[in-house]
């Protein structure tokens, strides 16, 4: 298996959108990345409607 696979099955693990409020929702974009020693690190996406609570999926 190659690292963009690797990565990718990595990444849908965290793939489930779902609405926390009428708000807010998280999950909708997820992130897999690969460290210099070769760890994977992911991440998921979570927005509100205002804005002030954002924190995107590669953060």
């Amino acid at each position: 298996m190659d690292i963009w696979e690797r990565l990718y099955l990595e990444a849908k693990e965290q793939y489930r959108p779902q609405e926390i409020s009428p708000f807010m929702y998280a999950h909708h974009v997820v992130c897999a990345l690969e460290s210099e020693d070769g760890r994977i690190f992911t991440g998921f996406c979570f927005e509100s409607c205002c804005g002030v609570l954002d924190l995107c999926a590669e953060r």
